[in-house]
């Protein structure tokens, strides 16, 4: 008698959706069931495919193939420029490629920020995995699965099986946006003014050089030590530069940090300044 091995009949209909776009093209609905397949290898509830551009903001390919939940947990604040805080963002905005667990790329306060509790706890995402993908010098993908309703983190075979499937998925997703761009873009992909600046001018009419450092790594999730450590300063002078920051913004929290960014990304227009205040303070 041969043991079954349950993973490896897991493992059936991932193989099958590489056969379906092989025999039936890189259309989305082959893709998006590919990416599904994957979730389901991986244990993971959440799937979905964003393309990231440095000229406009990001672009969801397969939205008429997500599921209610899995499009609310991209809610309006991320879409219109909170993913300008998210971590993997930052890893495909730096040409990385590869496959991430989102506990081995965060900074060490992730947990604590308004980032995490909008886009993780509130909705229940326990954990998160992406591969990145370069597809050209101004675009970037990224296949993100979650788990969500557990407490469990995904475990070494989970990363492991989907490094194992990245030659595969990196291939039929570059070879469908090959594709992809013989036609014209859709106008969904030209939302609003370039966001790429925003963070990093985030309060240039108003605060230091310093300051602006500080409050950028405040709201990427890192710690006060943390930021000494970068800026290589005590932490007291953080501490007293995040004094400064709260009594310049006329704020009392982090979290009015987190909204006061995202607010005044709503009327952010890079061709009147780069800092995002100037035009909503």
């Amino acid at each position: 008698m041969y043991r079954v091995d349950m993973r490896q009949i897991k493992l059936k209909p991932w193989n099958d959706a590489i056969s379906d776009v092989l025999k039936f093209g890189f259309s989305d609905e082959s893709i998006s069931n590919l990416i599904h397949q994957l979730a389901s290898l991986l244990d993971s509830k959440i799937s979905t495919l964003i393309l990231f551009y440095k000229s406009n903001k990001p672009y969801w390919p397969l939205k008429r193939q997500m599921s209610e939940r899995e499009w609310k947990s991209l809610s309006l604040p991320y879409r219109d420029g909170a993913y300008l805080l998210d971590p993997f963002y930052h890893l495909s905005k730096n040409g990385s490629e590869g496959v991430f667990s989102l506990q081995d790329i965060v900074p060490d306060n992730f947990n604590e920020t308004q980032f995490y509790h909008i886009f993780y706890e509130k909705i229940a995402v326990h954990d998160e995995m992406c591969a990145i993908f370069q597809l050209s010098e101004d675009v970037s993908a990224i296949v993100s699965v979650c788990r969500v309703d557990t407490e469990k983190n995904y475990e070494a075979w989970a990363f492991n099986s989907f490094f194992s499937c990245f030659s595969i998925l990196e291939t039929v997703i570059k070879k469908w946006w090959s594709i992809k761009q013989q036609y014209p873009l859709s106008e969904a992909t030209s939302l609003g003014p370039r966001l790429d600046d925003a963070l990093e001018n985030f309060g240039a009419s108003l605060l230091t050089p310093r300051e602006r450092e500080v409050a950028r790594l405040s709201l990427e999730g890192h710690s006060v030590k943390a930021q000494a450590l970068k800026l290589r300063l005590s932490t007291e002078t953080v501490k007293g530069y995040k004094k400064n920051i709260y009594q310049k913004l006329d704020i009392t929290s982090q979290a009015e940090l987190f909204n006061l960014f995202i607010d005044s990304l709503k009327t952010y227009n890079p061709e009147n300044s780069l800092d995002p205040l100037s035009g909503y303070l």
